[in-house]
């Protein structure tokens, strides 16, 4: 194993009370789904302090505070001259803690989808920079596959909020770092920002963040999304990509989020890759594909909280949808199936702790329906002989070399439904009727913040007779079978 190497109840008196109980768990649904977006997520996209409260009961990762600055509004869609988001960047007179406002877009540049195409990559010189978008969808900045699109240079925090960033691409001989995105020395903060169709490509080094790479910092994903990009190496090159869609040395944290469709090639972790760690909340990483970790591939400690992790794999090696090598980690109430590794070694997860130091710990959760190309390795979880040890209750796991009946309660078919919106802004696997998860969980490994199901707003985990708490990532729910939104 080669190391990463270094560089979130309508009262008696409510108007819905008049109608049938199916009508208003409809109402309520509906109400909730759309609330989120607008209401708990949007609060995140402004800058402000370092924190705000959201409707799951947890704190949502705020872009960070910094020293008091000038406010920078960008008035056209040019690639450079006066006013620009380049000639504003890139002024000597735009310093540290400032904001580049792009709000305006859509009016200056006369297009509901403004774009911003670049012949060369924006040099970000400042330590800490913000850049304030409009809102996801509606500003678009674009390398059209000429070079990166921003590269941050600074020791401090770049922070993007509601813009899109896309086709940005890197090319070298050697290292390479991000796509779209690269800090070469400080940390990346995304709040409801689009990071799509980047790459970078490397001829005899490691390819690394194929969309955002933070080289020896960290990265920070608040209701974003991160799709469709690639950490590719050149034919003959023996080395591999890490993170097809994020690359981190430091701790990658993703709330909220979606990490989908990314490729690393060869390499390790097809949606995230770190050294020191991944936390995610409430967020989905599917259809990513790298040599091994094709979700996630990490030598830090890692947590999966309120989470999907479904349909990656890992085309060499083992952990289709996680590798954890080295250190410890822990998955609460999340769902991990249908990830497959194409050769050898275990489609769900591979834990490869150190020995005597390290614990898997598991928490009312699924691991099931992954798949491996090997005959005697277990599909779901493999865990080393000899590297950790075991912790938790209550979880249904298919195949594994655990024997712990504790840890693990239930190996019979949790009955899924597809990989779909389901309420909330992140798609997920619902329980079916009659799936031998409803109602043998507990919260015990979530923290006390955290209140609801990966969904949100409107979908509680519960607790009590009458609402007992589901494994997996969300809460059984025959009428919400369905999100009007999609911002991840």
């Amino acid at each position: 194993m080669q190391h990463i190497h270094a560089a979130r109840s309508a009262t008696a008196a409510s108007p819905l009370s008049r109608f049938p109980s199916r009508i208003r768990t409809l109402a309520v649904c509906l109400s909730a789904a759309l609330a989120t977006p607008l209401v708990a997520l949007q609060a995140a996209a402004s800058p402000g302090t370092a924190q705000v409260a959201s409707s799951r009961g947890a704190a949502i990762p705020k872009t960070p505070t910094h020293a008091l600055g000038q406010s920078w509004t960008v008035k056209n869609c040019d690639d450079s001259g006066t006013d620009s988001l380049r000639g504003i960047i890139e002024n000597p007179m735009t310093l540290s803690g400032d904001t580049v406002d792009l709000s305006e877009l859509p009016v200056r540049c006369g297009m509901a989808n403004s774009v911003i195409t670049l012949a060369s990559e924006i040099a970000v010189t400042q330590d800490d920079l913000t850049l304030l978008g409009p809102t996801e969808g509606t500003a678009t900045i674009s390398a059209a596959g000429m070079s990166r699109v921003f590269h941050h240079t600074g020791t401090g925090t770049l922070s993007l909020n509601g813009l899109t960033v896309s086709d940005g691409y890197y090319h070298g001989p050697a290292n390479v770092y991000g796509g779209c995105i690269d800090s070469s020395s400080g940390n990346v903060f995304l709040s409801h920002v689009v990071v799509s169709g980047c790459a970078v490509l490397s001829d005899n080094g490691f390819a690394n963040g194929g969309g955002v790479a933070a080289d020896v910092g960290n990265v920070t994903l608040v209701a974003s999304r991160i799709s469709g990009n690639h950490a590719a190496v050149g034919a003959g090159n023996n080395h591999g990509g890490w993170g097809g869609g994020v690359y981190s040395l430091g701790p990658t944290l993703a709330w909220y989020s979606s990490i989908s469709g990314n490729t690393a090639d060869k390499g390790f972790g097809g949606g995230i890759a770190t050294q020191e760690g991944v936390t995610a909340i409430a967020s989905t990483i599917d259809q990513n594909t790298g040599g091994y970790g094709g979700g996630i591939g990490t030598t830090g400690p890692t947590t999966i909280v309120d989470s999907t992790i479904s349909r990656n794999a890992a085309t060499s090696y083992e952990g289709g949808g996680i590798h954890v090598f080295q250190a410890p980690l822990s998955i609460a109430n999340s769902t991990i199936a249908f990830n497959e590794a194409a050769s050898v070694g275990t489609g769900g997860v591979n834990f490869q702790g150190a020995p005597g130091s390290n614990t898997l710990t598991l928490t009312s959760s699924i691991i099931y329906g992954n798949t491996s190309g090997a005959a005697n390795a277990p599909s779901d979880i493999y865990v080393v002989p000899g590297t950790g040890s075991l912790a938790g209750a209550d979880n249904l796991v298919g195949l594994s070399n655990l024997f712990d009946p504790v840890v693990i309660t239930v190996t019979a078919d949790p009955k899924l439904g597809p990989l779909q919106f389901n309420g909330g802004p992140t798609r997920t696997h619902q329980l079916l009727a009659g799936s031998p998860a409803l109602g043998i969980g507990n919260i015990s490994g979530l923290p006390p913040t955290i209140t609801t199901d990966q969904r949100g707003n409107g979908y509680p985990r519960t607790t009590g007779s009458n609402n007992p708490v589901e494994l997996g990532a969300t809460q059984f729910d025959s009428i919400c079978v369905k999100s009007f939104n999609s911002l991840v």
